[in-house]
């Protein structure tokens, strides 16, 4: 038998990723169960209907330049742990004396850490991804699911407080989603 060639193999190793792919992500309808950290409230497995709602909410509006703002960027579990009854829920994983585990910070301690961050003249941050990750991913660029929110970081109302405490002391929320890291 010949060798494949390198198109070939190339083709071989893509339908082994696709074959991977659908069992190890996910999209959850909002439910009883999952409700306190699911972005999405559709309540049925229909994910083209899938979507969010804030009601009550007023959006802030984007700036004339983002190259105008000074941004923080920063890895959430890295930062602050304000709720330390998240740091265990899911998939385990925390341990503050191993720089390979999560620290257990959270949208509560970023929260509490904003007069800071507005002392040092930033006006937006930019957060590590927020959906639900594996047992001990604390970067969060290994997301399963992009419509429930990863428990150890808080919950749906934690982190519409952070945007809504960020947005009154007139700093900007981005939150680093990227789709090729599933």
């Amino acid at each position: 038998m010949a060798p494949l060639s390198q198109h070939a193999r190339c083709h071989a190793l893509c339908l082994c990723v696709l074959a991977w792919f659908p069992s190890e992500v996910t999209a959850a309808p909002w439910n009883s169960q999952n409700s306190a950290w699911n972005v999405n409230v559709e309540e049925k497995h229909e994910p083209w209907n899938y979507r969010g709602e804030w009601p009550g909410h007023t959006y802030f509006p984007s700036p004339d330049d983002w190259r105008e703002l000074t941004i923080y960027q920063l890895i959430t579990d890295r930062f602050a742990d304000g709720d330390p009854r998240n740091n265990e829920l899911l998939f385990g994983g925390y341990d503050v004396r191993d720089m390979t585990y999560r620290h257990g910070g959270d949208f509560v301690g970023l929260k509490n850490k904003l007069p800071y961050i507005k002392g040092l003249g930033i006006k937006g941050i930019w957060i590590s991804p927020i959906f639900q990750n594996g047992f001990n991913f604390y970067h969060q660029y290994a997301q399963q699911d992009f419509t429930v929110l990863d428990q150890r970081l808080g919950t749906l109302e934690e982190l519409r407080a952070l945007v809504t405490e960020a947005h009154r002391l007139g700093i900007y929320v981005l939150v680093d989603v990227v789709m090729n890291h599933m």
